[in-house]
């Protein structure tokens, strides 16, 4: 489980484990992947939160 999980708080070290998905169990949470860009290129992203799984 990664530190900020309960806080949400923000990762201010982009070197760090935690910029990856959250993971609540060990071996679980989002699938990753990478992407190339180009030095100084602009890179647009979507996020999504919710508060707990579905019923």
């Amino acid at each position: 489980m990664t530190a900020n999980h309960y806080s949400n708080g923000p990762v201010t070290d982009v070197t760090s484990d935690a910029i990856r998905c959250y993971q609540n169990t060990p071996g679980g949470g989002g699938s990753t992947s990478t992407y190339k860009a180009k030095a100084g290129g602009t890179i647009q992203t979507t996020e999504d939160h919710h508060e707990g799984s579905d019923p």
